[in-house]
């Protein structure tokens, strides 16, 4: 290997640092930073860290102590951390580069809203920006994906924690207050509803609402809340949040897949159990009791489309319009309303969204496909209305823009890519 040496220098080429001294972040950050850390060593390897501005004058020296790698806070020249390979331990600095711990931790998660991590050894607690160990360092494990032989930890989510002590998991506040006691098997699941009402897929929980599996030999969860109250008893293979219209319910699926819901203090919302139940966005619910028994019910369970179609899904909540199927996968689609009415019978192999009152139809043209001898599919395009009546006609090969203030861009066999406009 060869060594090399690099000097500093300003945009007009005047050096700025000789070669003695060496500069400790990515050359590709000099540009953006108006701080840099650097460090001279002398005849007897020792290394001494200072802070300087991109002139090259001292803003600040760092210290004596040696350390072999800096850790900065992501997007900033903000140092957070420092590491010393030789104890193989971390140090933390504030924000005016003063050190605030002693060379003590062996990993660490820095978190900027909330309490970071740190651990020394196998055991872990929590850190203010101050240095100073809001929760002492004792916890054997914190829920979260494997980072080498380690457990990664997520932190706090809201104001909680799941932790493990003598291999017994239990749930503490930020101040390191036993909240749930260490009695269950496998972590406490915990976190917060998505702000995103357009998602009923989220990560964890309401804050205070916690999933837990006290018995690791049987694979069931329960439902506790943050003052150990149960809320459901342990007998769902999975529990999830689940949103209906602007409101949050619990959804929880037993053994062969039968899903039962809840409210979120545990009541019991639909008398019977289901093989499926999805949120539409009319505010009701799509049920099934089974393959190709798919239907609409209420909050009461009552049967406003049929449980017989082999698939429903959502077309038009405004209107209350959905699609339907009364065979398998790839057969044709009709139209039904949530009060069980049939618009359109299965007459088309896709349909697309209302806009501006017309919805796009699409068929395969077998004739056409006969006649070329083509492999590939050749699709036909029309219009219909929220009727259910054919509009425009089938005589565009695509449409490129469904209509928009009046005007639809398709694509005519006969004249290629066209304008026209919503009949009257």
């Amino acid at each position: 290997h060869k060594a090399y040496q690099y000097v500093l220098t300003d945009s007009s080429g005047d050096l700025v640092l000789d070669s003695s001294v060496h500069v400790s972040v990515n050359f590709n950050d000099l540009y953006k930073l108006d701080r840099l850390v650097i460090f001279k060593v002398d005849e007897n390897n020792k290394h001494y860290y200072g802070l300087v501005a991109n002139d090259g004058q001292l803003i600040k020296a760092i210290g004596e102590t040696a350390f072999d790698r800096i850790t900065y806070r992501k997007g900033t020249d903000q140092i957070i951390s420092v590491w010393n390979e030789q104890q193989k331990k971390y140090a933390f600095l504030n924000q005016d580069f003063d050190f605030i711990t002693p060379f003590k931790y062996t990993n660490w998660q820095y978190h900027p809203t909330q309490l970071s991590m740190v651990w020394i050894g196998d055991k872990y607690g929590f850190m203010d920006e101050e240095g100073k160990e809001i929760i002492p360092v004792q916890f054997e494990a914190i829920k979260g994906k494997k980072f080498n032989h380690l457990f990664r930890p997520k932190g706090f989510i809201g104001n909680y924690a799941s932790v493990s002590k003598n291999g017994k998991w239990g749930l503490i506040d930020s101040l390191g207050r036993e909240i749930i006691p260490f009695d269950y098997d496998q972590p406490l699941g915990i976190g917060l509803f998505s702000n995103d009402k357009s998602s009923a897929l989220w990560d964890y929980f309401y804050t205070q609402k916690l999933i837990v599996r006290k018995n690791r030999k049987v694979n069931v969860y329960g439902l506790i809340d943050s003052n150990n109250q149960v809320l459901l008893k342990e007998a769902y293979v999975y529990i999830q949040p689940f949103l209906l219209g602007d409101k949050q319910y619990i959804l929880g699926q037993k053994f062969k897949g039968k899903k039962e819901l809840f409210d979120l203090q545990g009541n019991k919302i639909l008398n019977h159990s289901y093989q499926d139940l999805s949120a539409s966005k009319t505010g009701l619910l799509i049920a099934s009791k089974g393959k190709g028994k798919y239907g609409l019910i209420n909050l009461e369970g009552k049967e406003l489309i049929p449980l017989k179609y082999y698939w429903i899904q959502d077309l038009d909540p405004k209107h209350g319009l959905f699609l339907f199927r009364t065979k398998a996968k790839g057969s044709l689609q009709g139209i039904i309303n949530q009060n069980g009415e049939v618009i359109l019978k299965p007459t088309y192999e896709y349909i697309s969204h209302f806009q501006e009152g017309l919805a796009v139809v699409g068929r395969r043209n077998q004739a056409l496909e006969k006649k070329q001898q083509n492999i590939k599919r050749i699709w036909e395009y029309g219009f219909i209305n929220l009727e259910g009546e054919l509009v425009i006609p089938f005589q565009y090969s695509n449409v490129v823009y469904h209509f928009k203030n009046g005007e639809a861009t398709v694509v005519s066999p006969e004249k290629g890519k066209i304008t026209i406009q919503k009949p009257e």
